[in-house]
């Protein structure tokens, strides 16, 4: 679980019954969130903070980490431990475990009881954290989807697909935005807005562009200051130079 969330009374009973009951390997749960301050229509009604939801025990492809319960043995015998480090600024990086762990044969359900809030400070309930938000997201999906390719051919092609569906969700956004704009409904606006920005975010991915929103200015400067005696140009590349 998050450090910014706050499960509910009943989330480690919840977890480990449906943990025991389902025999899989892992369970995750729901996480709804809390806002710290006042958020535009259409930024929450156009589901810019939203995540899918399952069926109760419904087997998983993915998983987030920000509630989730893992069997730990498990993970040691398929030999999935630790995050790609590639993904630390960009976001997924949950994603990219769980997929690796799925793939190796473990199993996640869902547990719609098992529920745990976020708290949304203030300083990302802005209408631009949410379009940044909204194209990190659709970017991060479509670098995944292509670092599961195995050959250059069919990264070509997964590039190919990408390219579409990216050109496809602008496309389809503007009239759900100018519906929205006409009828004056926020959720029609924002799910325009959303979907703009979530495919620009694929389109970005198959140029080669990785979006680090969660990269911190002030933290890498300090990171910095202290390995300046690095000269190796791939460890400068890390750390961002």
């Amino acid at each position: 679980i998050d450090d910014d969330e706050t499960p509910a009374s009943e989330w480690i009973l919840e977890l480990l019954s449906a943990f025991v009951t389902s025999g899989a390997d892992g369970v995750a749960g729901r996480v709804d969130y809390n806002y710290e301050g006042q958020v535009a229509d259409w930024v929450r009604q156009g589901g810019f903070f939203n995540w899918p939801l399952f069926a109760n025990g419904a087997e998983m492809p993915e998983a987030a980490t920000s509630n989730l319960f893992l069997s730990s043995s498990r993970l040691k015998e398929l030999g999935v431990i630790g995050f790609d480090e590639k993904y630390r600024y960009m976001g997924g990086e949950d994603t990219d475990f769980t997929r690796r762990f799925i793939q190796a044969g473990g199993r996640i359900v869902w547990c719609e009881t098992a529920r745990a809030t976020e708290s949304v400070p203030i300083e990302r309930l802005s209408r631009v954290w949410a379009m940044r938000r909204a194209y990190r997201v659709g970017n991060i999906a479509a670098t995944l989807q292509s670092a599961r390719e195995g050959n250059r051919l069919q990264r070509i092609s997964r590039c190919g697909t990408s390219l579409l569906e990216g050109v496809v969700r602008i496309l389809f956004s503007a009239p759900l935005f100018i519906v929205g704009l006409v009828r004056k409904e926020p959720r029609l606006v924002g799910k325009g807005l959303r979907q703009s920005a979530h495919g620009s975010g694929i389109i970005g991915a198959t140029f080669g562009h990785s979006y680090e929103q969660y990269r911190r200015p002030m933290l890498e400067d300090q990171s910095l200051s202290s390995d300046r005696c690095l000269t190796n140009p791939h460890d400068r590349r890390k750390l961002g130079w």
